[in-house]
């Protein structure tokens, strides 16, 4: 298509906001009584690993990790599905450039896979910077969760020592699940003890939850990745 144009003289199209939507509708809208395919969801997991064996992980990082050659797609790309799309084919020429100098064959992908890579882009717009244990330890200590968590002996205190309870957790998520589950039972033991309820603000709970990580020597994953059936 773009040597087509390129022949005619005519200039590539790029699209902003809402364009590809749009288009995408008026397209369908030319269609008579066809049915409609719905693909599932794309898999983050999947795009991961296909940003590294289509070589885009050399130019581009993705929160730090990867080439610097283009910007940061981890923190750069904002949006819907739709306008990462646009900003994949306004970003075409110029990719194509650089790959042609370092001699990287331009990718081609299938539909399942453009939703994989497309997801897992989307995905991290969701995703905060992973927070800092030593800030987190701070938070602990302000919000005063050792009234309750602070003992390491097993019933010495109003409640679990935390490295135990956080010991079987492998994310953030799970982390994140296991205090909502325990909310109720710790608002009652802190009305018990006549203590305020925690607010945590901005950067505090992922700060919070790397230092809550930490205390099982595990590294901190932002979230669990979904699975899908490729059958």
């Amino acid at each position: 298509m773009a040597e087509k144009m390129l022949e005619k003289r005519m200039e590539r199209p790029t699209f902003e906001g809402n364009d590809i939507p749009d288009l995408l509708a008026y397209i369908r809208s030319a269609g008579v009584h066809t049915e409609r395919i719905y693909l599932s969801p794309g898999n983050p997991k999947v795009g991961e690993e296909l940003f590294a064996a289509k070589r885009c992980v050399e130019c581009h990082s993705v929160r730090g990790r990867g080439g610097k050659v283009g910007p940061d797609l981890g923190i750069k790309l904002r949006g819907s599905l739709m306008r990462i799309a646009g900003a994949m084919w306004n970003h075409g020429p110029q990719m194509w450039a650089k790959m042609a100098e370092r001699g990287i064959e331009v990718p081609s992908l299938s539909t399942e896979e453009m939703s994989d890579l497309v997801s897992y882009l989307y995905f991290f717009q969701f995703i905060d910077p992973p927070g800092d244990a030593r800030r987190g330890l701070a938070v602990y200590n302000e919000k005063r969760c050792g009234t309750c968590h602070a003992s390491a002996e097993p019933g010495k205190g109003i409640a679990p020592p935390l490295a135990g309870v956080v010991g079987n957790l492998r994310s953030s998520l799970e982390v994140i699940t296991a205090m909502w589950n325990h909310a109720g039972k710790m608002e009652e033991r802190m009305m018990e003890a006549n203590l305020a309820w925690p607010v945590l603000k901005g950067g505090e709970t992922a700060d919070l939850l790397a230092y809550l990580l930490s205390l099982r020597g595990g590294a901190a994953r932002p979230v669990a990745e979904p699975k899908r059936d490729r059958r």
